[in-house]
């Protein structure tokens, strides 16, 4: 039997195509059972295209299989998606993925490993994500905590339910579900 050799790197621009890939596989199916299909498909086309500013960052990484290509992505960025706002400590959970093929083998769990090792080496201690509904149960394997069940509202009009989460190596002075 073989073993599978992985490589998880800094992603880069040329990157992706395969992670557009990746997020493609994994999101339709993955959000299909929680999702209104005429949400999704107003949605998906946004949600599963690689973010080239996110992919310039440095702080978001690819998981690459020898001979497959890249199976995994995410990463974290200081700003809160979708605004310039910068909380001291606080990094957010950015576009995680993992190729249908290859979910439930630790490729999320690892890229996590490295975003948490990088961003507490930049003073992060917690870590927050706007979850879709079916990742919840990924995102609370890691250690992440509920905060909030709530909408987020897409071009002026469709309401999007989403599962604000976080993580913190701090003490915990609330529970958080």
């Amino acid at each position: 039997m073989s073993v599978q050799q992985f490589d998880l790197r800094v992603a880069r621009q040329s990157d992706a195509e395969a992670v557009t890939a990746v997020l493609e596989s994994a999101y339709p199916g993955l959000m299909a059972a929680d999702y209104d299909a005429a949400v999704l498909a107003v949605t998906l086309p946004a949600m599963t295209r690689a973010n080239a500013a996110l992919l310039a960052s440095g702080t978001y990484y690819v998981q690459e299989m020898h001979g497959a290509g890249i199976v995994s992505c995410g990463g974290w960025t200081h700003e809160e998606p979708g605004t310039n706002k910068v909380e001291n400590g606080v990094a957010h959970v950015r576009h995680f993925g993992t190729h249908v093929d290859w979910v439930r083998r630790g490729l999320g769990a690892g890229v996590f490993a490295r975003c948490k090792q990088d961003a507490v080496a930049a003073g992060v201690h917690t870590f927050r994500c706007f979850s879709s509904i079916g990742a919840e149960t990924f995102y609370a394997s890691l250690g992440f905590g509920v905060v909030e069940r709530t909408e987020i509202v897409i071009g002026g009009r469709l309401k999007f339910p989403t599962v604000v989460m976080v993580w913190t190596d701090r003490p915990r002075t609330r529970d958080f579900s």
